[in-house]
């Protein structure tokens, strides 16, 4: 089965060889990825890892979104995210979610 017969199968509720697969990782573990697989295209490694989707990210053109000091980054939503060391590298983890108390 390709992906898209995958994806219409599965969204037709009618057996499928496997589960539709999505990949995302910390850079670290891509190095690592494209280092396994002899490339330095991360396409390649999707391929060969046969991953059914792609992460579409067009380019952001609102208003400027602030720049922290502290080392933390904002995204388009408001959401606030810090550096955190780990032995395999650095993770952003959320520290604020501008929505957090809407259903309060």
């Amino acid at each position: 089965m390709n992906t898209r017969e995958r994806l219409k199968a599965t969204f037709e509720f009618l057996p499928v060889d496997r589960p539709l697969l999505f990949y995302e990782g910390e850079p670290e573990v891509d190095e690592r990825l494209t280092k396994h697989f002899n490339t330095n295209n991360m396409e390649n490694v999707l391929v060969q890892l046969d991953v059914d989707f792609r992460r579409v990210v067009p380019k952001y053109i609102g208003p400027e979104i602030p720049k922290l000091t502290d080392g933390c980054e904002q995204d388009i939503w408001g959401i606030i995210r810090k550096p955190v060391n780990n032995p395999t590298g650095v993770y952003m983890e959320v520290v604020h979610y501008p929505w957090q108390n809407m259903a309060r």
